[in-house]
């Protein structure tokens, strides 16, 4: 999702911090669009359709591994229309390239499966399908599609707002890239794209400034258009972060023209508002009047009311520098927009945790009706042996044969009810297993948009603006931000409690997990006044998974930075011992006592307390930092620091076992 914030560097002189971590919110959208574009075009398959593809797999004499390629195929030609459609293409696939060992087309079966699982939401099959197509590539020596893999893998984690492991897993996609022969630079310049948006989205400008610069250097004629679009988008965002907005309004300038040769709407509207907020942002609002009502158009045009809602506020903000009479008609237009979708993104969270509960009430209910049918089955089978043993009687006992046969009819009715009525529980079971992905999967857009725009709109009512618009604004301000913490927590818990969440441990440094974590953290220390120190033994590898791990050491780091007051500091620490490795993370905030301790980290008991700027929190993170670790095979302690105020919470994981020298280095 695309929002205005971004396109305003000028507030970033009001507070530096909250444009940053805004910045980063808002380009992710950006991540996945460029990857996915790559990851539709490496596939070496012809663009046949699918009534094409559907008439070629009733072709008599047809060989099985044709059949595999073909399957996938049709799943790759229905993802975009007919989801459930290609996920059964998909999984033929797999069945039959296993069936017949066609390593090839288990590999590419396997990531076909992997791509209609992303596109229906569920992130957790998506993750273990990408991670199957990884193996499988391998042992086929596939070097583009174990690329691939990777770039998959890296986009569930991003999608999972796993952004330490996205990076981890698009690094080891380009090291891949770079040994296949021959050479595959247009997938170097999506890897590169993907590398330089994940340092956008942390705010290390210049450190994204070379990998942009390294992709727009390899682009080439068979370069996709999506590809080329979206590296021009976020060059041109680099440009607004750095205080270059002639620049920028150049790149964005290219950006329009390619968009419309190429038909390509979404960028065309995507250029048009940044152009809009770029003349802007140089003082040339009549300039900028056309471009954002332009950019409104198009947004209308595609339907998408997030962009509706992102280019009505650019419109009033442009008209409000005109000093327009109806500029404050468009901002209550906004206002209304956002109220809906905050009311919409709340009704969709209650939903789904009704579902959540009916699902597991419904499961309970089939196991029962299992159970009764299988009683009666054996009732059935009982009465049958008597009845035979009956016949064998003379005419005196022919009555009781008769009545056992009745009693036997009656039997089988019944079991035929039984299961009539498993079959509509199992459908009504896969409905709202399909809705509670839905309602997963959707409710993040609305709810992150609603947390970066109450900012804005505090800023745009200005210091003349009512004092009660003030307090409205601003008590929507601490609304999101807490509904915003609280649908990431709910979304974990809710995977943890479903079995969702796995562990997949690979070998890693230590240092790599820590120093990405910090690295994210980073903005929001020094604008809080924290010093962040980092411990980590150079040699100390750990047999753990990349993303359960980053997940405990952010929520922990999260937490220190939560507890500590301004001018203190935090540690972040990795040490080899014995047994594997050390884990910590220390901090010199106000502390509790060891029972207050122990409470806060039952699941049960949660409870949030505010953070020492008033930051507001769920109550979650300790509990789901705890069960991560168990799932990494360690325990979570926590204590009061030993040499002064604060806390300290560490645990161990393994070293590398002898057995798995085999398996991926991060």
């Amino acid at each position: 999702m695309r929002h205005p914030f971004r396109l305003f560097p000028r507030l970033a002189d009001a507070s530096d911090g909250w444009q940053k971590r805004c910045f980063g919110l808002l380009l992710r959208a950006l991540v996945l669009v460029g990857c996915w574009s790559s990851i539709t075009q490496v596939l070496a398959a012809p663009p046949l359709n699918a009534d094409s593809l559907k008439a070629r797999l009733h072709r008599p004499g047809q060989p099985d591994t044709a059949r595999v390629r073909t399957y996938w195929l049709l799943a790759r030609a229905l993802r975009n229309v007919q989801l459930d459609s290609a996920r059964q293409y998909a999984q033929q696939g797999v069945t039959l390239a296993r069936r017949i060992q066609d390593a090839p087309g288990l590999a590419y079966s396997l990531n076909a499966l992997a791509s209609s699982e992303y596109h229906r939401g569920d992130y957790p099959a998506a993750q273990h399908a990408y991670e199957a197509t990884l193996a499988a590539a391998r042992r086929a020596n596939l070097c583009p599609l174990t690329g691939l893999a990777y770039s998959g893998l890296g986009v569930v984690a991003d999608a999972m707002n796993n952004v330490p492991g996205a990076v981890a897993y698009f690094e080891q996609a380009r090291a891949v890239y770079a040994t296949c022969r021959p050479a595959i630079p247009d997938r170097e310049v999506g890897v590169l794209t993907n590398i330089g948006n994940t340092y956008l989205q942390v705010g290390q400008y210049d450190r994204a400034d070379r990998p942009l610069r390294q992709a727009l250097a390899l682009v080439r004629p068979s370069t996709t258009a999506p590809d080329l679009l979206n590296l021009l988008d976020l060059i041109g965002l680099l440009q607004l972060a750095q205080h270059h907005p002639d620049s920028a309004a150049a790149t964005f300038g290219r950006e329009l023209r390619l968009a419309r040769a190429a038909h390509e709407r979404r960028f065309e509207t995507y250029a048009v508002g940044n152009l809009a907020s770029t003349r802007l942002a140089l003082g040339q609002p009549a300039a900028a009047l056309p471009y954002a009502q332009q950019a409104l158009r198009l947004a209308r045009l595609t339907g998408d009311q997030s962009q509706v809602d992102e280019y009505t506020l650019v419109l009033a903000r442009v008209l409000g520098a005109l000093r327009r009479p109806e500029a404050f008609d468009t901002l209550l237009r906004y206002t209304k927009l956002h109220d809906e979708l905050k009311s919409r993104a709340r009704n969709q969270e209650i939903v789904r945790q009704q579902t959540l509960f009916g699902v597991a009430e419904q499961q309970a209910r089939i196991r029962a009706l299992s159970q009764q049918r299988r009683i009666s089955q054996l009732r059935a089978e009982q009465q049958t042996a008597r009845a035979r043993q009956y016949g064998l009687l003379a005419g005196a006992l022919l009555l009781l044969l008769l009545g056992g046969g009745a009693l036997l009819m009656a039997l089988q009715r019944s079991r035929h009810r039984l299961q009539a009525s498993e079959t509509a529980l199992r459908q009504a079971n896969k409905t709202q297993q399909k809705l509670m992905r839905i309602i997963g999967h959707d409710l993040r857009g609305p709810v992150a948009m609603f947390q970066q725009v109450t900012p804005l709109l505090r800023a745009a009512l200005g210091d003349e603006a009512p004092r009660d618009a003030v307090e409205l604004v601003e008590e929507l301000d601490g609304t999101a931000q807490h509904v915003g913490a609280l649908v990431d927590n709910l979304l974990d818990w809710a995977r943890l409690q479903g079995g969702l969440v796995s562990s997949h441990p690979v070998r890693l440094r230590a240092t790599t997990a820590v120093q990405s974590v910090v690295q994210l953290y980073a903005p929001v220390a020094q604008h809080k006044g924290i010093a962040v120190g980092i411990d980590v033994a150079a040699e100390a590898w750990v047999w753990a998974d990349l993303t359960l791990l980053t997940t405990v050491l952010r929520n922990l780091l999260a937490n220190a930075i939560k507890f500590t007051p301004t001018g203190g500091a935090v540690a972040v620490t990795a040490q080899a011992t014995a047994t594997g490795v050390r884990f910590g993370v220390q901090d010199t905030g106000r502390g509790m006592p060891a029972a207050a301790l122990a409470l806060a980290m039952g699941a049960e008991n949660a409870a949030s307390q505010p953070g020492t700027a008033g930051e507001p929190g769920t109550g979650l993170g300790l509990p789901l930092c705890r069960h991560f670790v168990a799932l990494l095979g360690g325990e979570l302690h926590g204590e009061p620091n030993d040499q002064g105020p604060g806390l300290q919470f560490w645990f161990e994981l393994p070293t590398l076992p002898a057995v798995a020298a085999h398996e991926p280095i991060s």
